[in-house]
């Protein structure tokens, strides 16, 4: 199987797209999913020299041939997004270290190396152990690898038409490719509150969406008679989107575990209302049975939602009971005893359930360090 050693631009779009049926329901909807794993798929920018130029890159005479010989079959493909500073690596090496945890190691595949400076892949050694420091050859390099980059590489296939523009001397091709199978990421550790995982950043920006109300409704008419308007279910839904930005390889790893884990529309969630915040009325004892708060304006709205208290290094998460007034312009919430205690200057942010408002998503990696999600998320009911 031919290897595609060219490593793309600064920029690599990550697409996971999960398949799921919804069935609307009264109360809530159906969830069924279509596919265990999600499609993965690396699209990216790669530059390649024109004829006649002396610039110091792969060739596109180079790059078209490999593409023939693709064709529609599989083909060797690193896993840039995953990629690893290793340090330098001599001539002989039979080892690279490094932490492990992070990427796609697996015994068998090959380990895509390749200098900082360059743009292809130096050497492809297949991977004989994994350790959580680090990777062991089948055959020791051939040549010395200075500042090297570490990425697993798995099969993959041509997702897209290779398309471009062409600059003096240069052309970048835009390349999409298939990852094909893969393992389940596993879902990081995470706070938990009744059950479901909390949402907890860091996130860059909340917004609501313009249109962010819904409630669907099926329309019905016989041939002469008037038509039918009945309500698919009894709550309005919100939508809006969250943008979060992670640093490193732990935190770019986390955050796909934590997208593997929400199945596409399916595992719901608790994260930050898009909503404005709320403040504490009155200081919270470690072994209090309620919680008072400025009077809302539907008071009703946030029973059985969620909140996170934080001051000094704790962090609490409560869910919100019944409620009755406390005072003028304050009302108090039932919660389970938080276990420390808050001043009224404490942070609070009100918790929703949502789910994933999509079944695609895309990760935008920038280099080794950044990866960028925009995600839509939409409200369930509490």
């Amino acid at each position: 199987m031919p290897l595609w050693p060219h490593a793309p631009g600064w920029e690599v779009v990550e697409a996971l797209e999960w398949a799921t049926s919804v069935q609307e329901a009264e109360s809530d909807a159906q969830r069924i999913a279509a596919r265990a794993l999600p499609f993965r798929t690396l699209s990216a920018a790669f530059r390649f020299a024109l004829p006649g130029s002396a610039l110091p890159l792969p060739s596109l005479a180079e790059a078209e041939a490999l593409l023939r010989e693709i064709g529609a079959g599989p083909v060797d493909l690193p896993l840039w997004p995953e990629s690893v500073a290793v340090g330098d690596l001599a001539a002989g090496a039979v080892s690279a270290a490094f932490d492990t945890a992070h990427g796609s190691w697996q015994v068998g595949e090959r380990a895509a190396l390749r200098a900082r400076r360059d743009r292809a892949v130096s050497a492809s050694p297949p991977i004989s152990a994994v350790r959580p420091d680090g990777l062991d050859f089948a055959a020791p390099l051939t040549e010395a690898i200075p500042d090297a980059i570490a990425a697993p590489v798995r099969a993959g296939r041509l997702a897209s038409a290779a398309e471009g523009a062409a600059t003096p001397g240069v052309v970048d091709l835009n390349i999409g490719f298939q990852v094909v199978g893969g393992p389940l990421v596993p879902a990081p550790a995470a706070a938990t509150l009744d059950g479901l995982d909390i949402f907890d950043g860091p996130v860059l920006a909340a917004r609501q969406s313009p249109l962010a109300f819904d409630r669907p409704a099926r329309v019905t008419a016989g041939p002469a008679g008037p038509v039918v308007a009945e309500a698919l279910r009894d709550w309005h839904e919100a939508r809006g989107e969250i943008l979060t930005l992670d640093a490193g390889a732990a935190a770019r790893w986390a955050r796909r575990g934590w997208l593997h884990a929400r199945r596409g529309r399916q595992v719901a969630f608790w994260a930050p209302s898009l909503r404005p915040g709320l403040t504490l009325a009155a200081p919270l004892s470690a072994g209090a049975a309620a919680v008072t708060l400025p009077t809302p304006p539907e008071p009703d709205q946030l029973v059985g939602r969620g909140i996170r208290l934080s001051e000094g290094g704790a962090v609490v998460h409560r869910r919100l009971g019944a409620w009755a007034p406390a005072g003028a312009g304050v009302v108090a919430y039932a919660i389970a005893a938080p276990g420390a205690a808050f001043t009224a200057a404490a942070a609070v942010s009100e918790l929703r359930i949502h789910r994933l408002d999509t079944d695609r998503v895309e990760l935008l990696h920038r280099g080794l360090d950044l990866t960028e999600l925009a995600c839509a998320i939409v409200e369930r009911p509490a």
